[in-house]
């Protein structure tokens, strides 16, 4: 496809490509992140879950309201289908690295010793409780166990088994933060059930600080392509190039967009009014790579978080108006 990253409209051209071959894959694709693996199965194909332990299948689709330990499933609505024909917002559960990484885990026959072993280890906090891969019985965490003993310093360990709760890799992860603020941890279930990762609030945290870089480089960027065109050049032309048929009614240079700045310095009699000693077609495209990682973090949809490939481009691309421009 010659695409650089996997922004919503790449996603929906992948998904009508395998459609239209009767194909789909096992998790969605779109719900993973793109260093996690997939299988490519026929549309009718469903994960085999022949686990006796396993609970009763529910719809991937399901709102994002955690499962406790022995609780029932919620039921699903029709209504919270997202509307057909619009990009999907946010990112999903599975999307954060630790969600289908796997887990450490203990059973319920466990020794408090053995927990305290794999927690110290490891630098958890909390380790699920599992007697099996899908059979989640709970979670011990360094309170829990403090509790337990603080009652009765022979209390046997599954006196410190807590509630867990549970979600969907296929989640979208705006649903569940307030159910992990309430519980500082949630378990994750992949397409087939089976308890394969674990999210915190410091996961989370760092999702969103990476995703936040390449928002507050953009508005940057936007503020100092607005100060270069403002400051070199003459509003009357900058209009007539950007609003030859008034429909916009630009006044200021407040009104620009981000194609604005494209077409003005496009422009070849606008651009050597600027006297930098740079190339246009270079600079202008460079700018049009910027406009379509812009859009896709503007959907929130940008799986690859247009991190490692964009944030080195923005800064560059500010640092070059820096010494231009000022």
């Amino acid at each position: 496809m010659g695409a650089s990253r996997r922004g919503y409209l790449i996603s929906e051209q992948i998904a009508g490509e395998l459609t239209n071959h009767g194909l789909s894959t096992v998790p969605d694709f779109a719900a993973v992140g793109i260093d996690d693996r997939v299988t490519l199965t026929g549309p009718s194909a469903e994960a085999e879950d022949t686990d006796e332990e396993t609970a009763e299948p529910e719809s991937a689709a399901r709102r994002a309201e955690p499962r406790a330990t022995g609780a029932p499933a919620p039921a699903t609505t029709s209504g919270d289908e997202e509307d057909k024909g619009e990009p999907p917002q946010g990112q999903t559960v599975g999307n954060l690295p630790s969600a289908l990484s796997g887990v450490v885990s203990v059973t319920s026959s466990a020794s408090f010793e053995e927990a305290f072993t794999k927690m110290q280890l490891n630098g958890y906090s909390q380790l699920p409780v599992l007697n099996g891969t899908r059979n989640l019985q709970g979670a011990v965490t360094w309170e829990s166990i403090a509790q337990a003993r603080y009652r009765d310093d022979r209390a046997p360990f599954s006196q410190a088994i807590t509630k867990a709760h549970d979600v969907s890799y296929a989640d979208h992860l705006i649903d569940v933060l307030p159910y992990l603020e309430q519980y500082g941890f949630l378990l994750v279930r992949d397409q087939t059930k089976q308890i394969a990762g674990i999210i915190t609030i410091a996961d989370v945290a760092a999702e969103y600080g990476a995703t936040a870089r390449p928002f507050l480089l953009i508005g940057d960027l936007d503020r100092r392509l607005r100060r270069v065109i403002s400051e070199g050049l003459d509003l009357q032309e900058v209009i007539t190039l950007c609003d030859p048929d008034k429909l916009r009614n630009i006044t200021s240079f407040g009104q620009m967009s981000y194609g604005d700045y494209q077409k003005t310095l496009g422009n070849q009699q606008q651009w050597d009014k600027l006297g930098w000693p740079l190339d246009r077609k270079s600079f202008v495209a460079r700018l049009d790579e910027l406009r379509e990682i812009r859009n896709e973090l503007m959907h929130f949809n940008d799986k690859d978080k247009a991190g490692d490939d964009a944030i080195p481009k923005l800064r560059n691309m500010i640092e070059l108006l820096r010494r231009y421009g000022s």
